[in-house]
C-alpha cells in the first residue's frame, strides 16, 4: 500500500457517497473486478488494494465509511469521525457564542466598575 498525500486527494473523481451508491446498484457479472478498477482504480486512483479493503467493499457493509477510511489512511487525514459529508455546516454556534461575549462584554463596561 504507497501512502502518496497528498496527491492521493488530486486522484480522486468522485464522492464516497457517489461511489457507495455504484457498488451497491451495480449488477454485472463480477463485483470484484467492478470494485478494483472502477471504483478503486479509475474513481479513486488506488492501484494497489489491500485484500481485506477489497473484501469489506464487496461485502457491501459500511461502504461509505469504507471508502472514506481507504483514502484517509493514504492520504494520512486522521479524521476522529465518519460523519464528514462534504456539506457546508452552520455557524450556529459560533454566531451565538459571538454575540454571548458580546454582550459580556458590553455589560462589563457599562458596569460602574468600570469607569475610574
Amino acid at each position: 500500500m504507497s501512502y502518496r498525500y497528498p496527491n492521493v486527494l488530486k486522484g480522486i473523481r468522485n464522492s464516497t457517497v457517489v461511489l457507495a451508491n455504484a457498488i451497491q446498484s451495480f449488477n454485472g457479472l463480477n463485483k470484484t473486478d467492478f470494485i478494483i478498477h472502477e471504483i478503486l482504480g479509475r474513481s479513486l486512483n488506488i492501484m494497489d488494494p489491500s485484500q481485506s479493503e477489497i473484501d469489506s467493499l464487496v461485502s457491501g457493509n459500511n461502504l461509505k465509511d469504507t471508502l472514506s477510511t481507504i483514502i484517509s489512511i493514504r492520504a494520512q487525514l486522521g479524521w476522529t469521525t465518519h460523519g464528514h459529508t462534504g456539506v457546508d455546516g452552520n455557524f450556529s454556534f459560533f454566531i451565538v457564542f459571538f454575540f454571548y461575549q458580546k454582550i459580556n462584554f458590553e455589560k462589563k463596561v457599562a458596569s460602574p466598575k468600570y469607569y475610574l
